[in-house]
This record gives structure tokens, sequence and C-alpha cells, in this order.
């Protein structure tokens, strides 16, 4: 059993990393992957907790996210977006994280054409 959840794991992290070149969020998919595996299956004596794996994804995941806003703000300057524009991408961004909970992959979407308009 334990070989078949490890291999759901390994599609599920396949899953991510394709996820994140689409924009979506595959870092935390694999995070909370990690976290149903290791609830499943505890770490043994002598490994590193559960937490201590998660919390290490998780920090990871968010350093990830605050880099890709950062990249695409400065990104944006570049080609001279105006301010105007970054606050709606930053609005629709909000609105996006809101209603992509319950809704999930389209929330970004609606999002991003709410803060757009």
């Amino acid at each position: 059993m334990e070989h078949l959840f490890f291999i759901l794991l390994i599609v599920l992290a396949g899953l991510s990393f394709f996820l994140v070149f689409l924009g979506l969020p595959g870092t935390w998919l694999l995070a909370a992957g990690a976290l149903l595996y290791g609830i499943f299956f505890p770490f043994q004596q002598g490994e590193a907790s559960l937490f201590s794996v998660v919390g290490v994804l998780v920090l990871i995941a968010a350093l990830a996210e605050i880099l890709e806003f950062l990249v695409g703000t400065f990104g944006a300057k570049k080609f001279k977006v105006s301010n105007g524009g970054l606050i709606a991408a930053f609005i629709g961004g909000l609105i996006g994280l809101i209603v992509g909970v319950p809704i999930f992959l389209i929330g970004s979407l609606v999002g991003m054409l709410l803060g757009s308009f």
C-alpha cells in the first residue's frame, strides 16, 4: 500500500511541475501531497519530522509566490505598464485568490478578468 501512495506522490510531483509552467499553484499541490503522504505514513525515528519537511515546502512555495509577484511587477515596469495596470493586476490577483478557493482554477481567470476591467 505504501508503494501505491509513493507512486501517487511521484505522479502528483510531476503534475505539480507541469502546473507551475501553466501559472497554476503547483508548488502548493506538492506541499499538500507531502503532507498527506506524511500523515498516512509517519516518519521513522531519527528522520526529519513531518512538520519540518512540510514547513520547508510551504516556505519554498511562499517564497516562489513572492518571487513570481516581484518578477511580474518589475517585468511589467520594464515594458512601461502603467501604475493603474499594476494595481488592477494586483487587485485581480486578490480577487482570484478569494474566488479561487471555492472554484479551483476558474477563480484565477475570473479574478484576472475582474481586475483588468
